[in-house]
């Protein structure tokens, strides 16, 4: 008993570690040590250990995973939105323990299928398992790609080359494997244990190696080409309160001043800055329009944009206000529960969220993979809020573009990670295109990324500013753009599909033998 108290005690530590891989912290080794740990307690464990007891391995490990990456839920539900102490405590608890039965059954399918070779296991199945669940978890029930293995790593100079190769779900996937052969190789000389061929160990050295020496040659590969003159961008980071946004007397005149003064190709204001224009004080929209063709600029705004007359249809949108057409992007990935309530639970939630008095939650979702937006001689790849954590959803629309825009607004967040979370993710979509990627916001992060995921500019958060920079336009496509997820995915199925066969086969043999 006392030992497996120590285990539950370990995975606990293991999994509360991770949060230092990530964003803002960016200790990219920590994830290396987590996983180890993790290893070292379930890859002894038996196939023949009840499923429970090895799902409550994975389940101590994965709780802690997300408990601590997400706590900025609790914040952003209780002192932003004023859901109530328990309810905010009870959506964080919840939200953590489910996406944590995805590691648990990664945990509990690993161990019911592995075989005896070490090797194999560390190497292949158990990152293959890993990553069919984690690609699951970024689309099942819409999708929470969040924390993802690989955004640990948009900053190590070893691995980041594999993102325009592979994808974030190959990073993963490397990862995972070096962590096994890591394992191996402590394994063999820490605790003496002789049982570990030296072929394997060989072989996980010689794995590592090369996977290191591999991604850091891939750095340095360019798949996509500039194209046309750079050209200036403007990002207001307009630091509004939530519950100031849409009045006139406080965030207009903020956003028309910054106009007014501001000159560049390329002029950008965060995510719904801009209220509705049926909404807004006569003459406003022409005003900032005009500000912004006196200074030559190009004036890119986030607006709700009601699409019928009736005004039960709007759409989260990004316009192109200064070109006479109004071309716009509408927000396809929609927040559940915040931009959208699903059918199935909204009688239940329809009175909790008039108790709260959450606004605009009733949004509609625009089309898939819209096209780019042409604007000062660049195609612009836009997505907002979120949507820049679904990598496949954005590749078809980023492979015409030349460059990529995210607008959000992160005062939802309050001062937590979240908004370093955020600023990650936009860093693994610069490199999957190896395109720039704009990212405007209201509080913060606003910055601007290079398409080797390096931060070119970046603004204080929490301060009324405006990023002036010059942006490349890039033009071709990166493996990850052409195959998208598929490489990967397909890869871990076959991987899978042939362990688990020689599982069944060994299974059926040893029946007929008994």
């Amino acid at each position: 008993m006392k030992i497996i108290n120590i285990e539950y005690i370990i995975l606990i530590m293991a999994g509360v570690i991770c949060i230092l891989a990530f964003a803002p912290f960016n200790q990219s080794l920590v994830i290396i040590v987590s996983l180890m740990l993790l290893i070292s307690i379930i890859n002894n464990k038996p196939r023949t250990i009840r499923k429970f007891h090895i799902f409550k391995y994975g389940y101590f490990y994965g709780l802690p995973y997300f408990i601590t990456q997400l706590y900025w839920v609790f914040p952003s539900l209780y002192e932003v939105i004023q859901a109530g102490f328990f309810v905010s405590i009870i959506a964080w608890v919840l939200f953590s323990a489910f996406l944590a039965l995805y590691i648990a059954l990664t945990v509990v399918i690993y161990t019911k299928i592995k075989l005896k070779s070490d090797l194999i296991n560390l190497l292949f199945l158990f990152p293959s398992i890993w990553v069919l669940l984690e690609w699951l978890r970024g689309w099942l029930l819409t999708g929470f790609s969040w924390c993802d293995l690989s955004y640990t790593q948009v900053n190590n100079e070893f691995l980041r080359g594999f993102f325009p190769l592979l994808g974030n779900y190959g990073v993963s996937w490397i990862v995972l494997s070096i962590a096994g052969a890591l394992y191996l190789i402590f394994k063999r000389f820490s605790i003496q244990d002789y049982k570990t061929s030296t072929i394997n160990i060989l072989v996980s050295l010689v794995y590592v190696i090369l996977a290191l020496f591999i991604g850091f040659k891939l750095k340095d590969i360019q798949y996509t080409k500039p194209i046309h003159k750079p050209i200036s961008v403007a990002l207001i980071q307009g630091n509004i309160a939530e519950g100031a946004k849409w009045r006139s007397e406080d965030a207009l005149p903020i956003y028309a001043n910054k106009i007014a003064q501001t000159s560049a190709d390329l002029i950008f204001i965060p995510e719904t800055a801009i209220e509705a224009a049926e909404f807004l004080p006569s003459g406003y929209l022409n005003l900032i329009e005009n500000y912004a063709k006196a200074n030559k600029a190009n004036l890119i705004i986030g607006t709700i944009k009601y699409i019928s007359k009736d005004f039960f249809n709007y759409v989260n949108a990004v316009e192109v206000l200064t070109d006479p057409k109004k071309p716009y992007y509408a927000k396809y990935h929609l927040v559940p529960y915040g931009e959208y309530i699903p059918s199935f639970i909204k009688p239940i939630l329809s009175k909790l969220y008039q108790k709260i008095d959450l606004p605009m939650v009733g949004f509609s979702s625009g089309a898939k993979n819209q096209e780019p937006i042409a604007v000062a001689n660049q195609k612009l790849a836009f997505n907002i809020c979120y949507e820049n954590g679904f990598s496949s959803e954005l590749i078809a629309t980023a492979r015409k573009s030349t460059i990529m825009v995210n607008l959000s607004d992160m005062v939802w967040y309050g001062t937590s990670i979240a908004k370093d979370e955020h600023l990650q993710l936009s860093q693994a979509r610069a490199l999957e295109n190896q395109r720039y990627f704009i990212q405007v916001t209201n509080t913060g992060i606003t910055a601007i990324i290079r398409p080797n995921g390096t931060i070119q500019s970046i603004l204080p958060v929490f301060q009324q500013l405006v990023l002036k920079d010059n942006v490349q336009g890039m033009h071709g496509s990166t493996p990850y753009e052409i195959y998208g997820n598929y490489l990967i995915i397909t890869l871990c199925m076959i991987i899978v599909g042939i362990i688990v066969l020689i599982y069944y086969i060994n299974k059926l043999f040893k029946k007929i033998v008994d």
